[in-house]
């Protein structure tokens, strides 16, 4: 065997994840918000879906643009001549046995997920392979001996608190059912971008 082989992983999605910080007067104030219950009945989210935009949760909202800044500079190296705005954002809260069913998140390039109350076996965020002839058609299936990011179609993510996740927005994605004995919380957050592209008849400003 030739030890000179490399893989690739040509034209991948990226998943980016990171720590961030968490107050407990933010952490009260999120929790205190009005909710409602899910049209799905699977979960409550907050009545608001611009929950970020309140001035008591400013600093964390500043920590979470800064992770977006950095996911656009840092792993697409997107030129700084747009700047990244949360468009919509809100708490999701997934009582005992509740879950998320699979979606993508619509009219948005970045989506993001805070974990900052995450009781164990409350569920884990799973991504769903964005193509469904990747690795393989759907009509074929082998037995792997372990799974990887070349041939997995599923891939998961293990909530903790002050968990950040940001990921592409079209990359459909599903939350397990909360097994714990306690109330799961979340912030979710959609991006869009604020600027010119383009040049000459292809060039835009938004």
């Amino acid at each position: 065997m030739d030890n000179n082989i490399n893989a690739t992983p040509m034209f991948s999605v990226p998943l980016y994840t990171n720590s961030i910080s968490v107050l407990e007067n933010e952490i009260s104030f999120i929790k205190k918000l009005p909710y409602q219950r899910m049209v799905s009945d699977n979960g409550d989210y907050t009545v608001s879906y611009n929950i970020l935009n309140e001035k008591k949760l400013t600093r964390l909202r500043f920590e979470l643009e800064e992770n977006i800044k950095c996911f656009a500079d840092q792993i697409y190296s997107i030129d700084e001549t747009v700047d990244w705005h949360i468009t919509t954002s809100w708490c999701n809260k997934h009582g005992i046995g509740d879950w998320g069913h699979s979606h993508y998140h619509k009219n948005s390039l970045f989506s993001g997920v805070f974990y900052f109350d995450v009781p164990e076996n409350s569920g884990d965020l799973v991504m769903e392979n964005h193509s469904p002839m990747l690795p393989f058609p759907p009509t074929i299936e082998f037995k792997h001996k372990d799974y990887n990011i070349f041939n997995s179609r599923v891939w998961s993510v293990k909530p903790v608190n002050n968990l950040l996740v940001l990921f592409p927005s079209f990359l459909r994605h599903y939350v397990k059912k909360n097994e714990s004995d306690s109330d799961r919380y979340s912030v979710a957050f959609n991006v869009f971008f604020r600027g010119s592209i383009g040049e000459r008849e292809a060039s835009i400003k938004i």
